[in-house]
């Protein structure tokens, strides 16, 4: 974290911005130290919380750019999804690949219908920015370190060097990227909603795996599956690993409205035809009931 920050301070101050770096770095660094992120703070409320609260952000070259410039991350879809939770009702929201944590802390900053959040990360590095960032929601989160797969064990990793946002089991999500492997807890799915996924609260869902959604929406039972109302759901043209696309389409159709990016009332044909793609093109998908 050693490096200077009064030119990121000048732009946002310019900009007008609601987010600020605190304090300045010494101008050098011990040689067992490395950077791996910036402290914020909230100057003023908005998308990201109350003035005065604090916000973790790690390096890359994607995300945090645009989190420092905008003080907020992919806030229409986030908008939109919240736009079709039910009135009066509460919900438990099901955040798998939570990352740092910007769409937990987001949604449960604009909308108060957010009663519990399960989320589920399984770097541990964006564990624990995510658990810094969802620390004024703690005493209604639950953080899981680990993935959701197909079964129990310690599985390969892959941890893209420019994007903290694309982290997955799916090595095609490192396709023509710079990237390193490790290894990482995964949970079986069916047994961790089981487990974890309450019978009585009304559920939203909102998943972001690089690739690895499909298996993950699958292995999750029906009977938990009908009680999302809302679901955002990144689609991805990658190489997938095998799911079972009867499983699929069967959740998919179980939601009368879909919309695929900008594309509204989109058949499940057309999404199924979508994410059969391989050119690394990507949508998100919102279904509501």
């Amino acid at each position: 974290m050693a490096y200077d920050l009064d030119e990121t301070q000048k732009t946002l101050a310019a900009q007008n911005r609601n987010i600020n770096a605190m304090g300045d770095l010494p101008d050098s660094m011990h040689d067992t130290l490395d950077r791996t992120g910036l402290l914020f703070t909230l100057k003023k409320d908005g998308p990201l919380g109350a003035a005065g609260q604090g916000l973790l952000v790690p390096d890359d070259k994607t995300m945090s750019p645009a989190i420092i410039a905008d003080a907020r991350w992919e806030y229409e879809n986030l908008a939109a999804f919240a736009g079709h939770l039910k009135e009066g009702r509460r919900y438990t929201l099901l955040d798998i690949g939570a990352n740092i944590g910007m769409f937990s802390r987001q949604i449960q900053v604009l909308s108060d219908q957010i009663e519990h959040a399960l989320c589920v990360e399984p770097d541990h590095h964006n564990f624990a920015a995510l658990k810094f960032n969802l620390a004024p929601f703690s005493d209604r989160v639950m953080f899981f370190n680990a993935a959701l797969g197909r079964e129990d064990g310690i599985v390969e990793f892959y941890r893209d060097m420019q994007n903290i946002g694309n982290y997955s089991l799916n090595e095609d999500a490192m396709r023509a990227r710079s990237f390193e492997k490790v290894r990482v807890s995964q949970h079986d799915t069916q047994k961790w909603m089981a487990e974890h996924v309450s019978h009585k609260q009304a559920l939203a869902w909102k998943s972001d795996t690089q690739g690895f959604d499909e298996v993950i929406i699958t292995r999750t039972p029906m009977e938990i599956w009908e009680r999302i109302d809302v679901a955002l759901i990144e689609i991805w043209r990658i190489e997938k690993p095998d799911f079972d696309m009867d499983a699929l389409r069967a959740r998919f159709e179980s939601f009368p409205n879909r919309q695929l990016g900008d594309e509204k009332d989109i058949s499940v044909d057309e999404i199924i035809e979508y994410l059969s793609g391989s050119d690394w093109q990507f949508k998100d998908l919102l279904m509501w009931r």
